[in-house]
């Protein structure tokens, strides 16, 4: 989990300029145009409030569950929960978030799908309003590729009608990774249609061998490939196309 460390500033524009510089510096990422995060305020309380975005493409990201957790020398607690969201009032199209909390030291975690976790400390004094300075960057995790093939022999994804279908499908982490997690493989067309799914471990090596029946019908069949991803992987998916061809003689 990426962390990244923010001290307390006064309030509104001197503060959040203030803590551009920390932010930007600790996560290596340059401000997209436009994105701020505005003094909004509740009086006698402080906020926790930002923008979140995509760290290559820095679009912002909507439905991203952001958390305060106050933290103190003997635990971490929730205090504020939030999804961010587009805010126009705020002058943040997308990828807004906002928090009332009391003064204290908070972890704000954020989190979403095919993105890696990111925590951000921040110290809020009383009625402090500054928000987090430069947009929250979430890294997308690396999407597998996805390959089919059959145990048929030398024709690909080629069988002859009234044979065992045995299909084998290949996950391939980045730089060596294995994806690990839920996988299902469903095949479609004239006259069939059956699923297989499993949960690949590490030793599978991202390896499904479904077994799928005897297919009698020839023609062309869809086989949709379905990868639910894990801690380390995006979800992905592939669609392959299957024929099944008339016995010989």
């Amino acid at each position: 989990m990426q962390t990244t460390t923010l001290r307390r500033a006064g309030i509104a524009a001197v503060a959040t300029a203030a803590l551009v510089v920390p932010l930007a510096q600790a996560t290596g990422a340059e401000r997209p145009p436009g994105a701020r995060a505005p003094a909004v305020g509740e009086t006698g309380r402080s906020i926790i409030h930002g923008q979140v975005v995509d760290s290559r493409t820095a679009r912002p990201l909507d439905d991203v569950e952001v958390t305060a957790l106050r933290v103190t020398k003997r635990e971490e607690t929730v205090a504020a929960t939030d999804l961010s969201y587009a805010s126009p009032d705020n002058e943040i199209d997308h990828g807004y978030f906002a928090m009332h909390v009391p003064a204290g030291t908070y972890a704000v975690v954020l989190a979403r799908a095919g993105y890696r976790p990111t925590r951000v400390d921040v110290v809020k004094g009383r009625a402090d309003r500054a928000g987090l300075g430069a947009p929250v960057e979430l890294v997308a995790l690396p999407r597998p590729s996805v390959t089919l093939s059959s145990t048929a022999g030398k024709g690909g994804l080629t069988v002859r009608a009234g044979r065992r279908v045995e299909l084998v499908a290949q996950l391939g982490g980045r730089r060596g990774s294995i994806p690990t997690g839920l996988v299902s493989m469903a095949l479609d067309g004239p006259g069939r249609g059956v699923a297989a799914t499993t949960v690949l471990r590490r030793r599978d090596r991202g390896r499904l061998v479904a077994q799928l029946g005897r297919v009698r019908t020839p023609g062309r069949y869809d086989v949709d490939v379905d990868y639910a991803g894990d801690a380390a992987h995006r979800a992905t998916s592939g669609t392959f196309t299957l024929r099944v061809v008339r016995k010989k003689g």
